[in-house]
């Protein structure tokens, strides 16, 4: 297989048409960056928010690469390689090298980092994931498109499969989400199936706010492995296709189409729930309680799936219970008090407390709870999350003058203390609970 692959690789480098590609793919990003980024005189906030705005080039990375795949998978295969190799291993050796130098395209966005981060002095940390989140963009788009095209381009024997380049470029793309969300009624179903499909970057219509760097979170490590995965099948299927033992590569088609369901299901499962700004900052749920808060202090362990410590100190007032607020992403691990635990009850955003019989007054609770947080919010953006290098807090929008306690956004260094998202807190006999 190694033979067969660098054969064509040698074949594709010395190719008229991939270089045409390649400096047709090198044209029109800089062209896209003189014309539609640097004449506008925008102002970034870094260089990988910059780096997002060349999604609207990405279309024609998409045409491109699909166009590239389709060109190399309908030559006609070299003497020596089908005399000596069966029919699937000059396929698969086609398709590798044609992925292989089609990836060095990623040179591109490697480069536009490498050149900023020196322009801007930015630390290592920072570099090294805006050069993973780039690249990994358009690998991403490459895998898929190429992909596809060769499945295409096996079925359909005709230049007709160049066609399929357009359907491709709207499918994997933005373009997507005018007709899917039509589809379904403009509803949550929709905007799934859109961002699912399009390999550039999830929510690109909406609007980032004081974002620091790329997120190379769950959410995208989750679409890397099941495009990877969805490669992995097309090759196992074209093996099944064309292959004269059909037994093994059938049943490795089923293994990979059972991880790529497995893969499917995990992405939908990380998705972003919608933050619901009506309900968060002005609860109804909730009742007036007797009991008041003295103070509450806490830690925090961010990462994704961030860990919580919180003690307050109440003044019951008489009252057997209270009722805190949680965001629904977090879940209660443990609640003590004076070194016991506490019974509790859960609905929804609503943790009630069973106070300690006897307690002296004041009680003071702890409670540790853990989970993620990860939210679109309603500039359509990401923008309400934990991660390892920091936390969003969800803007004070829509909150009255004089009534924005606990009601900020801040980001947070990690190992840094600082407000909890969802912190447990409850309001003074007559007040509303806190906002999460």
């Amino acid at each position: 297989m190694r033979n067969i692959v660098q054969l064509h690789l040698k074949r594709l480098f010395r190719s008229g048409f991939f270089l045409a590609a390649v400096l047709l793919t090198l044209g029109c990003f800089l062209g896209f960056s003189l014309i539609g980024i640097e004449s506008g005189g925008v102002t970034f906030v870094s260089y990988i928010i910059k780096f997002d705005y060349y999604a609207y080039f990405e279309v024609v990375l998409t045409v491109i690469a699909f166009c590239t795949a389709v060109y190399f998978f309908r030559q006609e295969s070299m003497l020596e390689v089908i005399c000596f190799y069966p029919k699937a291993k000059v396929l698969w050796g086609k398709m590798l090298a044609t992925l292989g130098g089609s990836l060095s395209l990623c040179v591109i966005p490697a480069a536009f980092v490498l050149i900023h981060a020196a322009m801007e002095q930015t630390e290592l940390s920072f570099t090294v994931a805006a050069l993973l989140y780039a690249v990994i963009r358009w690998a991403l788009i490459i895998l898929t498109a190429q992909s596809t095209a060769f499945l295409a381009a096996y079925l359909i024997r005709s230049p007709a499969v160049y066609a399929l380049s357009l359907a491709a470029c709207v499918l994997f793309t933005y373009f997507n989400n005018t007709i899917l969300t039509w589809l379904f009624d403009f509803d949550e179903t929709g905007e799934k199936l859109s961002n699912f499909f399009s390999m550039q970057q999830p929510f690109m219509t909406g609007t980032d706010v004081e974002y620091v760097g790329a997120r190379l979170d769950l959410f995208l490590w989750s679409k890397v492995l099941y495009v990877a995965l969805f490669t992995a099948v097309v090759f196992a299927l074209i093996w099944v296709l064309c292959g004269r033992h059909k037994k093994l590569p059938a049943v490795l088609l089923a293994a990979l189409l059972l991880a790529q369901a497995g893969s499917i299901s995990a992405w939908f499962m990380l998705y972003p729930r919608h933050y619901a700004y009506e309900e968060k900052l002005f609860p109804t749920a909730a009742a007036e309680q007797a009991a008041s808060i003295r103070f509450y202090r806490g830690s925090l362990e961010l990462s994704e799936f961030s860990q919580f410590a919180c003690e307050v100190e109440l003044l019951p007032a008489g009252a057997q219970t209270v009722t805190f607020r949680l965001d629904a992403g977090l879940d209660v691990t443990e609640i003590t008090g004076d070194g016991q635990a506490l019974p509790y009850t859960r609905e929804g955003e609503y943790v009630t407390v069973e106070l300690p019989q006897g307690a002296s007054d004041p009680v003071r609770l702890s409670f540790r709870y853990a989970g993620r947080i990860y939210y679109v919010s309603n500039i359509s953006s990401v923008n309400i999350y934990s991660s390892l290098n920091g936390a969003a807090l969800p803007p004070p929008l829509g909150v009255p003058a004089g009534d924005r306690r606990g009601r900020h956004r801040e980001i947070l260094p990690a190992g840094r203390p600082g407000p909890q998202h969802g912190g447990l807190q409850s309001g003074r006999a007559g007040d509303r609970p806190a906002p999460v």
